[in-house]
């Protein structure tokens, strides 16, 4: 059985033959051009995004379902008294995902060779979830990440990323900390660094770039001049913004996309407020939910005196401070419940601190 997060009821398919998967046949296929063409109107772009939407055996399947009534031509039974049953005030609102979801174990010896089961699937499915914003399974997967994925030497880094992506901050801190500790790279100084930035501790950003200074890159170079800007340091935010307009070219190609909202607070900052205006719209069209763009574009249009997008994008601001601050409250609350207290801490001081703008 297979299914999508936004998917309002359950259907299953089935033939009157066992239907075999052939993973490392379908990995190749996936990477064919006429193949990626069909995939991308699903869309999937990749093997994995495939089976990231595998959420039940045959076995399970037909535990679930004894007793049910099979929809033929004849009797459109799904299309009528399934959904009914289903949706009916005695069903606890529970939708299609939510059902599966619960039902969800992560177990696909039959899809997947057990000698493919490894750490990299683990990681490359987690990732596919990730860019999907599909976060239902990528706890079950986590934990199968975590457990093949033990001892190997990238282990704190890959799994400082996972929960980073997971909003797992508290714990990405945690992992990527030992990272560093036991193999430091370029690439688990800059998650760390990333993460320390979200839940709004630069100053302890900072602190791991100057504690591990022969790892530093243009990208941890934008990095930190994302934390000076987000201190206020207009001092050290000019000394890189001039290295920037020797290469600008360089530094756009190797720095994450916050650059754009990096240089559009120093612009505003150094009030230049057309080009601040510039770079933070560009950041906005990539992320229309950043809070930080969203409370610098308010506070450009104010001191433009052009009260009409000012109303218009502090009309928005708040909105999105009311929704994500009521999210990460969600969120936190599945975590402490899922026994991550530290992270559903991390998640409630983000909460609140939206609520206090």
């Amino acid at each position: 059985m297979f299914t999508n997060l936004d998917d309002g009821e359950l259907i299953m398919i089935g033939s009157p033959q066992p239907m075999e998967l052939q993973w490392d046949r379908l990995k190749t296929m996936a990477k064919t051009p006429k193949w990626q063409r069909a995939l991308v109107e699903i869309p999937f772009y990749s093997a994995y995004d495939f089976l990231s939407n595998f959420s039940m055996t045959r076995e399970n399947v037909m535990r679930i379902t004894e007793g049910a009534k099979i929809n033929t031509d004849i009797n459109a039974y799904a299309e009528v008294k399934q959904s009914q049953l289903f949706y009916s005030p005695e069903s606890n609102g529970t939708t299609a995902q939510e059902f599966l979801s619960s039902h969800f174990n992560g177990h696909f010896s039959h899809l997947v060779a057990e000698k493919n089961q490894t750490s990299y699937l683990y990681y490359d499915l987690l990732k596919s979830l990730s860019r999907q914003n599909k976060y239902d399974k990528y706890y079950t997967f986590l934990e199968k990440f975590e457990s093949t994925a033990k001892g190997q030497e990238n282990f704190y880094e890959r799994l400082g990323e996972l929960c980073f992506n997971a909003e797992r901050y508290a714990s990405s801190i945690r992992y990527l900390k030992q990272g560093m500790e036991t193999r430091p790279t370029s690439n688990t100084l800059s998650w760390l660094i990333a993460a320390y930035l979200q839940v709004g501790q630069a100053e302890q950003a900072l602190k791991a770039i100057r504690q591990y200074p022969r790892f530093s890159n243009d990208e941890i170079q934008c990095q930190k001049f994302s934390a000076h800007m987000i201190q206020g340091d207009l001092k050290e935010g000019r000394k890189f913004f001039k290295r920037y307009m020797q290469n600008p070219t360089r530094y756009n190609e190797n720095c994450p996309a916050t650059l754009e909202r990096s240089l559009g607070i120093y612009f505003s900052r150094v009030g230049e407020d057309q080009k601040a205006l510039d770079r933070l719209n560009s950041y906005y069209n990539y992320d229309d939910q950043d809070i930080l763009t969203l409370g610098e574009l308010v506070a450009v249009y104010s001191r433009k005196k052009d009260w009409k997008n000012s109303k218009l994008f502090s009309d928005y601001f708040y909105g999105v401070l009311n929704t994500e601050s009521a999210r990460l409250t969600d969120m936190a609350s599945y975590y402490r419940e899922s026994k991550f207290e530290e992270d559903a801490v991390f998640l409630d001081k983000k909460a609140e601190s939206y609520q206090l703008q």
